[in-house]
């Protein structure tokens, strides 16, 4: 596995920061990146338990919850996505749809 420059893991730790999400990175594919975060979780902690063994007993363990967020042609435009969608995540439906529909 390829290490993350230095200037990588500060963008990285900076949308950490932004998102105050355990974990971040960036995919590309073809000429768009995306930007992936992650929130640590443990089944323990999701309420009722979906994970049973054989015998009926529930299973625990921890995962990652991701969930895309982002993406644009360079660093900038992934950015500009980024703090759009933080603001956007904000509003209620109600303001999302006045500012939509004027």
């Amino acid at each position: 596995m390829a290490t993350a420059s230095p200037a990588a893991t500060k963008t990285l730790d900076g949308y950490k920061k932004m998102f105050r999400c355990d974990e971040a990175r960036i995919i590309r594919f073809e000429t768009k990146m995306f930007l992936v975060l992650g929130w640590s979780r443990s089944t323990r902690d999701d309420g009722a338990a979906q994970w049973h063994n054989q015998d009926g007993e529930p299973i625990h363990f921890k995962y990652f919850a991701e969930e895309v967020v982002a993406s644009g042609a360079t660093e900038r435009e992934l950015l500009a996505s980024a703090k759009e969608y933080k603001r956007i995540s904000k509003m209620s439906a109600e303001e999302y749809l006045e500012e939509v529909l004027g």
